[in-house]
């Protein structure tokens, strides 16, 4: 059984990748030729193409597709020789193979052109793998820097026409060289990352292509790389290919207890472009002891010191409240000898001055400071006892805790004895002895 040999396209030389800027038609200056991936400054080449397996005349279409599989119509224009609405075409002849493809150049379209370029190409039906156009209402998902050229090659047929076509074929990647500068790290945080990987960085670098680019971690020891890793992003994690939000790779040592220097550095794959290492620093694995000690920090002198002054303020308040305490004794004796020689029927031998708590105090000083009399305060257990005049009061039992402080308010015993609260917070007490004599009273 024979098999039928079918021609196909060869690409000759590719075109050189990262060799040419895309241009934009409201640059109006040439958009530059295309050249091959083997020409250098002495010996200029240019992409070429042969047909095999076929003799005679045939039509050569060249188109612009991305350069992701499926190969969908990219938007980009071809211009110069031959060229019509982004379009290469030309006649050729097998005797002249290799077809050389000179002065072709790339301009770019804008994003907000990409749909009416699409729909120019619609028209025109190139559509080398048949993919169709849903793509053009997703214009974020077209890398407008990279792109391949498509060769479509239609050969003659019996009637003369050019109707019989070839496998379409496509070339190495082109990038906008624009966007291919060189790879430079500007900055990479440093927020503290573990051996166990999994620490979530953000990298700043001038412009990238973002699907074009990987964040390689290595270590070095005597001038050999003994540990070689990628930290882990998705094309979405790159924002205005300048930042990258990546999460590092777990280091294999991770039994170390001090911090270990590795080295990062970006990556192209398409050249295998590197940039300049910076390093990166891993933190070992914290102890159980070293969890608990940076949850619970030592105190420092600061806090030392503040806690001194705290104690010597409490030991202060303490002996102001035993010296209150010894003058409200006497300032009570002398009280007692003056209420027993006013009243000596009613004298009650219980008798004892009031005590209040600090916010009760806090009450009294506020309100003394406005000039207002105000009578003792006492304790809710509160039993009766008789002053003069056979008037009954609730005010005796009074709370004589010595841990609180005493307070002094204005209090009517007599006629011409009185109990005052002074002014400033230092209360004095003022006794006026009676002028009646026991003998009168009696």
């Amino acid at each position: 059984m024979m098999h039928t040999f079918k021609p196909y396209v060869k690409i000759v030389e590719q075109p050189a990748s990262k060799a040419l800027r895309f241009r934009y038609e409201c640059e109006g200056r040439a958009a530059g030729a295309i050249p091959g991936a083997n020409s250098t400054l002495e010996n200029k080449t240019c992409p070429s193409i042969e047909i095999v397996g076929y003799r005679g005349d045939a039509v050569v279409v060249i188109s612009c597709v991305t350069k992701d599989q499926p190969h969908l119509p990219h938007p980009h224009k071809l211009i110069g020789i031959g060229c019509q609405e982004g379009i290469y075409n030309r006649r050729v002849n097998t005797e002249n193979m290799p077809m050389e493809i000179n002065n072709l150049g790339i301009q770019c379209v804008k994003k907000k052109d990409i749909e009416s370029s699409l729909n120019e190409r619609e028209k025109m039906r190139i559509d080398p793998f048949r993919t169709g156009f849903d793509h053009r209402s997703e214009t974020s998902l077209i890398d407008l820097y990279s792109l391949r050229l498509c060769f479509q090659v239609f050969i003659e047929d019996k009637k003369g026409g050019f109707t019989t076509a070839l496998d379409p074929v496509v070339s190495e990647p082109i990038y906008d060289k624009k966007a291919m500068s060189e790879l430079v790290i500007c900055r990479v945080c440093t927020c503290p990352a573990s051996v166990e990987g999994g620490t979530e960085h953000i990298l700043l670098c001038e412009k990238i292509v973002r699907d074009d680019i990987l964040i390689r971690f290595y270590e070095k020891k005597n001038d050999q790389i003994i540990w070689e890793d990628y930290g882990s992003f998705e094309v979405t994690d790159v924002h205005k290919q300048t930042a990258i939000a990546f999460t590092t790779p777990p280091y294999p040592k991770r039994n170390k207890k001090e911090p270990i220097e590795v080295f990062i550095q970006l990556k192209r794959p398409s050249d295998g472009l590197l940039s300049k290492p910076v390093t990166f620093r891993y933190s070992p694995l914290e102890s159980d002891d070293e969890l608990l000690k940076r949850k619970f920090p030592k105190i420092d002198s600061n806090c030392r010191q503040f806690l001194r002054i705290k104690e010597i303020q409490r030991q202060t308040n303490e002996l102001n409240i035993s010296e209150i305490k010894q003058e409200n004794e006497e300032i009570l004796q002398s009280i007692q000898s003056v209420y027993q020689q006013c009243f000596p029927n009613n004298f009650a031998s219980n008798f004892q001055l009031p005590y209040a708590s600090k916010t009760e105090i806090d009450q009294h000083n506020n309100t003394n400071a406005h000039g207002t009399s105000f009578m003792p305060l006492i304790s809710n257990e509160a039993t009766q006892y008789t002053i003069h005049n056979n008037t009954q009061y609730t005010t005796n039992n009074f709370n004589t805790n010595p841990n609180l402080q005493m307070m002094y308010s204005c209090n009517v015993l007599s006629d011409n004895n009185n109990i005052c609260s002074g002014n400033n917070g230092q209360d004095q007490l003022f006794v006026a002895q009676t002028r009646q004599s026991n003998s009168t009273r009696k």
